[in-house]
């Protein structure tokens, strides 16, 4: 089974496609991989995709192969996440407009990725005099 960040990279690579309307296809069609193979019909039941948009994805999936695409970009590419990555950074989720397929580089702190804060507490008495 293909993964969905191979779909999440696949479909930024379909002209006319934003992360909008990737939201909306997902949306839509619970994964990116069921709207992937969803036929033209149900395609264009989603707002934003017209009949120029719709012959742009069929382009599109008969040339690009969801597996292929993504081994490709992992070997000159591996550093980087999709929306499916549980290492996706949490506030960007948060945005309509989160970016489909985001490059870092060097060390990422997982914890403040997440949006995981680490707490400071002290317990203890003061006197007063």
């Amino acid at each position: 089974m293909v993964e969905e960040r191979a779909y999440w990279l696949v479909w930024s690579q379909v002209t006319g496609i934003g992360p909008v309307l990737l939201c909306r296809l997902q949306q839509h069609f619970g994964t990116l991989a069921e709207a992937w193979s969803a036929p033209a019909m149900d395609l264009g039941a989603v707002e934003g995709i017209g009949k120029q948009l719709l012959e742009a994805i069929g382009q599109a999936r008969s040339q690009l192969n969801p597996e292929e695409v993504l081994e490709q970009h992992d070997l000159k590419n591996p550093d980087f996440w999709t929306p499916a990555d549980t290492n996706y950074p949490q506030l960007l989720r948060e945005i309509p407009t989160l970016p489909p397929v985001l490059y870092y580089r060097g060390q990422v702190n997982l914890q403040e990725n997440q949006a995981i804060k680490p707490t400071v507490g002290s317990v203890g008495i003061s006197l007063s005099n």
